[in-house]
């Protein structure tokens, strides 16, 4: 959001009701994550505040990759690889809150999920499933059976194979938003 007010009085009315609402990013321009609700209340005070002839008011949409995820059109489906230190993995799911997890582990690392990842999720996905890796020396191994295992939990879930997004995390290996298509 960036604007060009005229007069000091009511720059400083504009610039107080957007700080209401975002952070400033530069004199001039807000960057604003809020709701349709709050942006018609955070409109209807600008215009309040404003003279529409002198003035200047725009608003920029910016891409956010989970838009759609947010308006319930795609769900969400985190395939975590488990092994080392569970912190990483651990923040990236409560901050991502997949509907679905899918945990690939060697059989060492499988106890880690219950009991150090698990208990400290703040949140309860709709399903879960947990995938032991063959070998998980051999990379080729691991993919195969990641590229047969995934299609297996999307249809155990109902979920249709539509064309993936992929949404980097970089503190899990892979990360995936199908768009939503329940039986």
């Amino acid at each position: 959001m960036a604007y060009d007010i005229a007069d000091r009085r009511r720059l400083s009315r504009v610039a107080k009701v957007l700080l209401d609402y975002g952070t400033r990013i530069q004199k001039s321009v807000f960057l604003l994550q809020i709701s349709d609700r709050q942006l018609k209340r955070m409109r209807e005070r600008i215009e309040e505040a404003i003279d529409p002839v002198e003035d200047g008011v725009k608003y920029f949409p910016l891409c956010n990759k989970w838009d759609e995820v947010d308006k319930g059109v795609v769900m969400k489906l985190m395939v975590v690889s488990v092994g080392g230190s569970p912190g990483p993995i651990v923040f990236s799911l409560n901050e991502q809150q997949p509907d679905y997890i899918v945990y690939f582990a060697s059989k060492e690392s499988r106890k880690l999920i219950a009991t150090q990842i698990e208990p400290r999720l703040s949140f309860r996905p709709k399903d879960v499933e947990k995938l032991v890796t063959p070998d998980e020396q051999n990379l080729l191994q691991c993919v195969q059976y990641l590229l047969r295992e995934i299609p297996r939990c999307l249809e155990l879930w109902e979920v249709a194979e539509n064309h993936p997004r992929i949404l980097h995390n970089k503190d899990c290996k892979f990360a995936f938003a199908r768009r939503w298509s329940g039986k």
